[in-house]
């Protein structure tokens, strides 16, 4: 099964029903718009994480903004979460800081731990944010919807389908089975396909589904038959995406058995067969004294001349062929399929009218085993000495105790036979979707039979070329045969399931004579809810590779980086409203806006005596118009406790006095710097100076 074509892939907004109507809405888009759409997501993701963190780092300030005397380590931090750097900035500096104070302050290690996690978290979280933005936009294995102008049913009154179609499905589902339904989860591209690798089955052991005489002992221990049952499988697991109220459940119950050839053989000669029989079994006419081996566990179509004639095997034919052989015919109970024609009619202890019968027919022919093998379908314990098919040795070899293995079927035991064509009349309150997804797996159903399965596992252990086998079978290989018929059903559902949104065409060239256009509203209907699965892989146009993008991804990011934005823009401007209101609010937002750089070199100026200052309880505080204010100095001044108070009244003074305001503009009433603001001439700038030195030294 090869990966769905690029054109036929819907393009557009759609909802995957599987994971939701809110989570499963998906935009099915080309490349180009996808890496368009990641850039977007991950620069708003960027932004969002960016405000997100202010949020963050302006509670952290407040919590701690308590009001009470501390040491100068935790000053600066909070001056340093003030200017809201980013978490890997703020863990450096709380670093220097930690370093710097660790000897000066009790406590430093703890005081710095808390901020340090805090910004590591937060790192953390915004790289997991800008990642996890990308994923919005699925680029592998997509759910992408079928749209195809060829879709539509199967003409199943055409006799050309059977040839063409049918066999091209074979071809296609007897490997997928083979690869993608083994005990383990494979790997392989090809069972990427569907949007479900494999329908799982349960298996049982059982009764004989026939007669109580009619199927082979296994043990004294054992039932005599196995049961595969695939449960109630909702019809979205072959691919669909029908919402609830259009579900149809399938199920199918499989019971199969070994038929024993005790008394139901008989060794007829070939030439006795009607002129044409032997040319239809073998497509050869009869050989000279060739002998035929006749089944007898039912009547063929085409040897009504011969009753109770199920199978043949020519003896000629089965000692020059070195590879398994199998067929089989299928029974329908319904009484329109009978109508229709069936392949042959079973003998009367395996007749049931609430199942329909398959009888599957393994041909040993002359296959060698080094080990004698005890499996009820290979028993092979016959010696015979001889050299081996390639010559290279010699020695004891086993055939097979019998000609041909006989595996009887009943398909559906207690659910019915499957019916010949589904209308309302039969389900009443069906809807149309739901009786044209009935009639798909009806026909389903009846194109493959588990008697058309052409897989036999047994075939990979043979030598190159046939002829031998080497390795020994397991006691149980038959039921392995059972179970690879059965995926080999299950397998070719899926494939026609996809194959009618898809078009048989596609399949199948010739496949026009015998595909419809959709009729009914629920044909239509039916065409666009097809889903498979899409590697993104194609090496040509990688532009036109379809990508899904998360509609609930692309909403969330976008609304919620944008709320973050809007509510770190406005947070402050709110709890400093609030806090005309809320009192206690007051003093811990004053500290934010205090701990503020432009507020810091506010203060600084106004220790110097510079600038007349306005805004002292805003974010950016003002001077003057047109006041010019100089460079800070390096140096800071004394503290009054270090010198006597006449020399810290001079040092002030004379750095209040180091400008000249000439026509200086009034005094500011808000500012506490405009008391200390004078106008001096530099005459008594210097008998000031003397004066201040003459008292500090008597002092």
């Amino acid at each position: 099964m090869s990966e769905l074509n690029s054109n036929l892939v819907k393009r557009g907004v759609w909802t995957n029903l599987d994971h939701g109507s809110v989570m499963g809405q998906v935009i099915t888009t080309d490349t180009r718009t996808g890496i368009l759409v990641i850039a977007i997501l991950a620069v708003l993701s960027s932004m969002g994480t960016a405000h997100l963190w202010h949020l963050i780092t302006f509670a952290f300030h407040q919590w701690r903004a308590n009001g009470r005397e501390t040491d100068g380590l935790h000053r600066q931090q909070q001056a340093l979460l003030r200017t809201l750097p980013t978490p890997t900035s703020l863990i450096a500096d709380t670093t220097k800081l930690w370093w710097s104070w660790r000897t000066r302050t009790e406590k430093a290690t703890v005081a710095t731990l808390a901020t340090i996690l805090l910004a590591l978290v937060c790192a953390l979280g915004s790289f997991v944010a800008s990642i996890s933005s990308s994923y919005v936009v699925t680029s592998s294995d997509l759910n992408v919807l079928v749209k195809s102008p060829s879709c539509g049913p199967l003409n199943l009154t055409e006799p050309k389908w059977e040839s063409s179609y049918i066999s091209s499905v074979n071809s296609v589902s007897e490997s997928y089975a083979r690869e993608c339904y083994g005990n383990g989860k494979s790997s392989s591209a090809r069972c990427s396909v569907f949007v479900r690798p494999q329908i799982p089955l349960k298996r049982e052991d059982s009764a004989c589904p026939f007669a109580s005489d009619i199927c082979a002992s296994r043990s004294p221990t054992s039932t005599p038959a196995i049961t595969f049952d695939s449960g109630l499988v909702d019809l979205n697991q072959f691919g669909m995406n029908l919402p609830k109220s259009d579900r149809v459940a399938y199920r199918r119950r499989t019971t199969c058995g070994l038929l024993p050839l005790d008394n139901r053989t008989s060794v007829v000669e070939a030439n006795d067969l009607a002129p044409g029989v032997m040319w239809d079994i073998t497509s050869q006419e009869p050989l000279p004294g060739e002998q035929l081996l006749m089944i007898h566990y039912g009547t063929r179509s085409f040897l009504s001349d011969w009753k109770n004639t199920s199978g043949i095997v020519s003896f000629a034919r089965a000692n020059r062929t070195y590879v398994y052989g199998l067929t089989g015919w299928t029974h329908y109970s319904n009484a329109a399929r009978k109508e229709n024609g069936n392949f042959f009619e079973p003998i009367q202890e395996m007749e049931r009218d609430d199942a329909d019968v398959a009888l599957i027919y393994v041909t040993m022919n002359s296959i060698t085993y080094r080990q004698p093998i005890d499996d009820l379908m290979f028993s092979a314990h016959r010696k015979i000495q001889r050299d081996s098919p390639q010559k290279y040795t010699k020695g004891t070899f086993y055939v097979a105790d019998q000609p041909m293995s006989v595996v009887g079927c009943d398909v559906c035991t207690e659910l019915g036979s499957l019916p010949n064509n589904l209308t309302a009349k039969e389900f009443p309150q069906a809807s149309a979707v739901q009786l044209s997804a009935l009639d798909l797996l009806v026909s389903a159903s009846y194109l493959t039979p588990i008697s058309n399965s052409a897989i036999l596992n047994a075939t990979t252990r043979l030598s190159p070329g046939g002829h031998e086998m080497h390795s020994r079978l397991p006691d149980d290989q038959w039921t392995i045969e059972v179970k690879g018929w059965m995926s080999y059903v299950f397998a070719s559902i899926q494939v026609i399931v996809t194959d009618y949104a898809i078009g048989a065409i596609v399949r199948d060239p010739q496949a026009q004579e015998y595909h419809l256009q959709p009729r009914t509203q629920g044909e239509k209907a039916l065409c666009g809810l097809v889903m498979m699965r899409k590697d993104g892989g194609f090496l040509k146009h990688p532009l036109t590779i379809p990508r899904n993008i998360s509609v609930f991804g692309l909403v969330f990011i976008v609304t919620l980086s944008c709320f973050i934005v809007f509510v770190d823009m406005l947070l402050l401007k709110f709890l400093i409203y609030l806090s005309n209101f809320r009192k206690a609010l007051a003093p811990r937002i004053d500290r934010w806006i205090q701990d503020g750089v432009l507020q810091l070199q506010r203060r600084a100026y106004e220790a110097r005596g510079e600038g007349t200052w306005t805004q002292l309880n805003k974010d950016v505080p003002l001077t003057g118009a047109n006041e010019k204010l100089s460079d800070l100095p390096v140096e800071s001044l004394p503290s009054p406790s270090s010198i006597s108070e006449k020399e810290y009244e001079f040092k002030l003074r004379k750095a209040e006095t180091e400008r000249t305001f000439i026509n200086s503009p009034p005094s500011s009433p808000i500012s506490p710097s405009v008391s200390k603001e004078m106008v001096f001439s530099k005459d008594k700038i210097s008998s000031m100076e003397e004066k201040v030195r003459s008292e500090s030294l008597e002092t």
